[in-house]
């Protein structure tokens, strides 16, 4: 496509749109802890049967993100994105008035289609807007995803305990759906290819590889093992915590709790971006091991102090922190390594590796707390992100430079 073909929007208000629609979405995965003690009582089912409709939701999205990647045409993007919007108004209605736990796990599966179509455009859309800049790009988007609830879950926890989960959830189901519906109408109607640089930054590689060459390159199943492991961590961060605070007698009430949910959704807000831009400046693979070792520390002093008051809001926060950067640096990655051209679906097919995490960190997690404990659990996530840190640095980063290097050139 032409470069007549880009839109006259300003790239500026473009990227504004994508946050708000990423702002509304974000609801839908991380006020899904305030809502699991009320589904848990109202069916009397345990938390690990509740939380298997949190994996069914991720893993729905992800495999959503994938499938539209591979099929949706850049002319029909702006359609689905409008689509899955009043998908997710349905399955939120749907949440509220089901009795069963099929019931819920099925609109759990909706729900996370949903927010698939609307991702995925968002972060199409997001990494061709400042090819000089695609880490802040992708940041500032995925900021919306992960700090969007940062004004609304104190509003939400007192929803649900004043009108009860269920007109909550319809509640919800509303301001997500007509604030995401709005941001997509605002959109182009068609994605365009992007425009050549005469002189690329060094992170750029000038690359087109569509996913079925790409998956055969020990680089994106390393990204693939690097992406499922730290997420694995944040999303025990994001679903479990609420159980995590109840096991060590953390009141749920008090303020200590408060001050930790507005200091995790503020710094999962600043993390994105900020991480995005650290790797435009010293690269993707550094930035992420950098983030993931800091990770391991959080990790190690916290399991030291799991029941303290103070430390549950500071370690939380911090690992909330330390995680944000895969949703800004790997659509990056995938963008800098295949090209934008096929960025929808090798990212997500990437993505998929946020499914494998989430039945690791749902149900998985949820039944080895109770027959195990959560000291082991956090100390596990400590090793496997400095496992992430190392593979990272001293393993992809030397493949990566391997397969983008120039071909030499050679004298006759």
């Amino acid at each position: 496509m032409d470069d007549s073909k880009h839109p006259a929007v300003h790239p500026l208000f473009l990227l504004l749109c994508v946050m708000v629609a990423m702002t509304a979405i974000g609801h839908c995965q991380y006020t899904w802890t305030l809502f699991v003690p009320s589904i848990k009582r109202s069916l009397h089912v345990n938390f690990a049967q509740v939380q298997l409709g949190f994996s069914i939701f991720i893993t729905l999205q992800t495999c959503s993100v994938l499938a539209l990647g591979v099929l949706v045409t850049p002319k029909l993007y702006k359609a689905v994105m409008c689509a899955g919007s009043l998908l997710i108004g349905g399955a939120y209605y749907g949440l509220s008035v089901s009795s069963q736990l099929g019931h819920v796990y099925v609109c759990c599966a909706a729900l996370g289609m949903g927010v698939g179509c609307v991702y995925n455009g968002c972060v199409s859309l997001a990494v061709r807007l400042f090819p000089r800049n695609r880490g802040l790009a992708s940041g500032m988007a995925a900021s919306g995803y992960g700090g969007g609830t940062l004004l609304t879950v104190s509003l939400l926890r007192s929803r649900i305990e004043s009108d009860g989960y269920q007109l909550t959830f319809r509640w919800l189901g509303v301001y997500v759906s007509l604030i995401s519906l709005a941001a997509s109408s605002l959109l182009p109607h068609e994605l365009w290819m992007e425009k050549k640089m005469e002189e690329p930054p060094p992170h750029l590689y000038r690359m087109d590889v569509p996913l079925k060459k790409a998956v055969r390159k020990d680089t994106f199943w390393l990204l693939y093992l690097l992406l499922v492991l730290i997420t694995f961590v944040g999303l025990v961060v994001t679903a479990q915590l609420r159980p995590l605070a109840e096991a060590f007698d953390i009141p749920i009430k008090t303020f200590v709790y408060a001050l930790q949910e507005r200091a995790d959704r503020m710094l999962n807000f600043i993390s994105r971006p900020l991480w995005g831009s650290v790797s435009d400046v010293i690269g993707r693979l550094e930035a992420l091991g950098l983030a993931f070792s800091m990770q391991a520390v959080v990790l190690v002093i916290w399991s030291a102090h799991l029941g303290d008051e103070s430390y549950f809001v500071i370690c939380s926060a911090l690992s909330t922190f330390s995680w944000g950067e895969v949703y800004s640096i790997f659509p990056a990655i995938a963008a800098d390594l295949y090209g934008v051209q096929h960025v929808s679906a090798t990212f997500g097919a990437l993505y998929t590796g946020k499914a494998v995490a989430s039945i690791l960190a749902g149900p998985v997690v949820s039944v080895v707390s109770d027959l195990l404990s959560w000291y082991l659990i956090i100390e596990v996530m400590a090793f496997l992100s400095l496992l992430d840190a190392l593979l990272a640095v001293f393993v992809l980063k030397p493949r990566v430079d391997r397969e983008t290097r120039p071909p030499a050139i050679t004298l006759a």
